[in-house]
């Protein structure tokens, strides 16, 4: 499980996909991705947060647990 908390913007890319990498060399399973604590992102965030989903997508289940619906991605 990744959990976001705050706004992840530039400044946290690199922390977010390094966590993403070690997340998916790590697991063979399920990942879910929880944002009930993420404030808000930048254009690059949201992209980053995307990437992880198409990372996944194919390898494992995939699943976000968020509480706020302005981070509804199609």
């Amino acid at each position: 499980m990744l959990s976001l908390a705050g706004y992840l913007g530039v400044d946290g890319i690199d922390r977010f996909t390094g966590a993403v990498g070690w997340v998916l060399a790590c697991t063979g399973g399920s990942v879910v991705l929880e944002v009930s604590g993420l404030l808000g992102w930048s254009p690059e965030g949201e992209a980053a947060v995307l990437d992880l989903a198409r990372r996944v997508s194919g390898r494992s289940r995939w699943s976000c647990a968020a509480s706020a619906p302005c981070l509804y991605a199609p």
